[in-house]
Order: structure tokens, then C-alpha cells, then sequence
């Protein structure tokens, strides 16, 4: 099940030479830098775009996605692409002393690709 997988993490793009979805929970597309394994992406991630990925470079955008952070860090170009356009971005609070809470993180807004779909 989804939520068993992991909270949100940090994930770096990575893809794969047969499935390149980015969609939840389901195709580990994505390198966990604190465990140096494949990963899942689960909403709340910060995502990371750099050049570990180059060589799968086509992004094909299965669902509604949700990254905490959208980052881009690399030589190689990437194209996004597929049925979705549309990212959540969201924002978990924080008190005084950088300490999340445990509610639920909040829709910040929405970024949309433009383009043919």
C-alpha cells in the first residue's frame, strides 16, 4: 500500500530504460540519496532533476504528482511530459524551532507545463 512505503524524503531522478512514469508509490524511477537505493516518489518529496538521470531523459507524467520542492541541477535536458501537466507543490509548517508538525502539509499552488498534452 502507499502509505506503508515512506514519509517524504529528498529523491533524485533517475528513471529506467523500460518505464520512465513519474507517478506515485508505484514505478521506482527515483534514487533515495540517504539510502543509495531505488525509490519511490511519495508526495511531500523535494524532487531533484540533475545529471544522474541524463540518460532517461523523458519524463512521462502519469498522475496529479506533489513535490514538496520541483529542482533542477544538471547539463542534460529533460522533457516532461504525457497525460498530466499539473504539480501540487506544498508546504508542511514548522515552529519556531524547525520542528514539522504532524498535520497534514498544505497545498501551496499549483504549477502547470504548457504545451501540446
Amino acid at each position: 500500500m502507499a502509505a506503508a512505503i515512506r514519509t517524504p524524503t529528498n529523491v533524485v531522478w533517475v528513471g529506467n530504460s523500460t518505464v520512465n512514469d513519474w507517478i506515485p508509490s508505484t514505478v521506482p524511477n527515483w534514487l533515495n540519496p540517504g539510502t543509495a537505493l531505488l525509490d519511490y516518489f511519495v508526495t511531500g518529496d523535494n524532487v531533484l532533476f540533475n545529471n544522474t538521470g541524463a540518460a532517461n531523459p523523458i519524463v512521462n507524467l502519469v498522475a496529479n504528482n506533489a513535490p514538496t520542492t520541483l529542482r533542477s541541477a544538471q547539463t542534460a535536458n529533460y522533457t516532461l511530459g504525457g497525460q498530466r501537466r499539473d504539480f501540487w507543490l506544498w508546504q508542511s509548517d514548522q515552529d519556531q524551532h524547525g520542528h514539522a508538525d504532524h498535520h497534514e502539509p498544505q497545498q501551496l499552488f499549483r504549477v502547470t507545463l504548457l504545451g501540446e498534452g
